[in-house]
């Protein structure tokens, strides 16, 4: 286990994972506030008051939004990733490949109780065969994944945008 620098490729990773999650979550907080104050305001341009409408509004959005500050807090964990700038390097054998109904899953055993969602397995990936692991230091997140030099994560890309050409 290694403590290393974040390539410039990781950089981008974390990047653009903040960026997809950040705009997922700023759409269902719009959806959420639009959702909560739409029904009381109609009712309300019709001539029915909504009593405690103020109230009520406001315990269901901070109950809605608990899942919004969960990713929130993912996000900072690899935004504070990218500013140390370290990763950590590992290989092992101790790990599953299970089948779950959206995909596959990559359970770590050892040194990291970890698990990964992945869309398909790449056709190069030989069970029993050690991994390497490149994971972001706070966050946990996936940046590399090999068996010898090839980036399994970039195959995985690759085999997917392939499958959705030919859909």
């Amino acid at each position: 286990m290694n403590e290393i620098q974040l390539t410039k490729a990781d950089r981008e990773t974390i990047k653009t994972d903040i960026k997809l999650t950040s705009i997922l979550g700023l759409l269902f907080s719009v959806v959420l506030i639009v959702l909560v104050f739409i029904i009381p305001l109609i009712l309300y341009f019709i001539g029915k008051t909504a009593g405690g409408f103020a109230k009520r509004s406001m315990q269901i959005i901070c109950l809605l939004l608990l899942p919004f500050i969960a990713v929130s807090w993912n996000n900072i964990l690899k935004g504070l990733d990218l500013i140390v700038g370290r990763k950590i390097n590992f290989q092992t054998t101790d790990y599953q490949v299970k089948e779950t109904k959206d995909g596959f899953m990559l359970k770590i055993i050892s040194p990291y109780k970890i698990d990964f969602d992945l869309f398909i397995i790449p056709s190069t990936l030989k069970n029993n065969d050690p991994i390497t692991v490149e994971i972001g230091k706070l966050s946990k997140t996936l940046l590399h994944l090999s068996q010898g030099n090839e980036n399994l994560l970039e195959r995985i890309e690759e085999e997917v945008e392939q499958r959705y050409k030919n859909v």
